[in-house]
């Protein structure tokens, strides 16, 4: 079936097509096209929920346009949109059951106005979720995911940008500007790796969880905060430059430090029942920017290097 329709203002071209198999329905995906104009609009509240599409981000140049987006997706659409100055926009795509889809992966392509202040909300069945959003006004972040991987890059800020990663399966990375402050309110991963790339004088609060995978800090000069690490099974590594002022408080079950020569123990040491203990870089207590690194590991080894 071929159809075209009409969405606010751009034509889009939509097909699908179903075949018996195995089963199962067969499909093709459809295209959608959305335009949202930014008339009067001072902020942008946006959600994307697709089934199985990646979503991939990208800032708009210059024009009249809040959003475009071009849409490939198996299930039926819905497009929302409220406000005037306050412009709240969602689109939702409807699962769809015992259909199987074998062709190359599906994608949402939008592009948003980085002048705008944005918060944004994705939640993704099945497929990765792409955010570069280092050129944005970002004013809060979550991401959903139930399986795929998850790239998010974030600007500087003057006030710490609330930030929430949920993932079911697939690897999650972190790429903060130099000057971020983030606010990670709810990083949890079931099963999968988290990286976090820092900028320069950034700084984090908050707490990341991961049922089964390894964390790596990649920290930066001036780095500052305090974030509490949890990890089931995995690795935690901490790589540290000369500029941080780190002190790590590490309890782990079964399983190794590696501290290395850089730290120097505070307190602690192995037990029968495990390996704990504080190590502190020289002269944490009297460094003006301090990062501290709470770290439980059921199993797994931590090392900083």
């Amino acid at each position: 079936m071929l159809k075209i329709s009409t969405i606010t203002g751009t034509a889009a071209l939509t097909g699908l097509m179903l075949l018996a198999g195995c089963g199962n329905l067969v499909a093709s995906p459809r295209a959608t096209a959305y335009t949202e104009i930014r008339g009067s609009a001072q902020s942008l509240e946006i959600t994307l929920s697709p089934d199985r599409s990646d979503i991939v981000l990208s800032a708009l140049s210059a024009g009249d346009a809040l959003m475009t987006a071009e849409l490939q997706h198996l299930g039926d659409l819905s497009y929302g949109v409220s406000g005037d100055e306050q412009r709240v926009i969602t689109i939702d795509e409807a699962p769809v059951m015992n259909v199987t889809y074998t062709g190359p992966s599906m994608r949402w392509l939008v592009a948003l106005d980085p002048s705008m202040p944005l918060t944004i909300t994705t939640n993704v069945g099945s497929g990765d979720t792409t955010l570069p959003l280092e050129t944005f006004i970002v004013n809060g972040l979550t991401a959903n995911v139930g399986s795929g991987d998850v790239d998010i890059s974030l600007p500087s800020g003057e006030a710490a940008i609330p930030v929430s990663i949920n993932t079911g399966s697939g690897n999650v990375s972190l790429d903060t500007a130099d000057g971020s402050q983030l606010s990670l309110e709810t990083i949890n991963l079931g099963s999968g790796n988290f990286r976090l790339d820092s900028g320069a004088s950034a700084s984090y609060t908050g707490s990341i969880a991961v049922e089964s995978g390894d964390v790596a800090l990649n920290l930066a000069n001036d780095n500052s905060g305090a974030l509490r690490v949890v990890i089931d099974s995995g690795d935690a590594r901490i790589s540290l430059p000369d500029g941080v002022a780190l002190r790590v408080e590490v309890t782990i079950a079964s399983g190794d430090i590696n501290a290395g020569n850089r730290m120097q123990r505070v307190s602690g040491g192995e037990t029968l029942t495990g390996n704990s203990g504080v190590w502190e870089t020289a002269g944490f207590a009297d460094a003006e920017q301090q990062f501290t690194v709470t770290l439980t590991i059921d199993s797994g080894d931590l090392t900083i290097e």
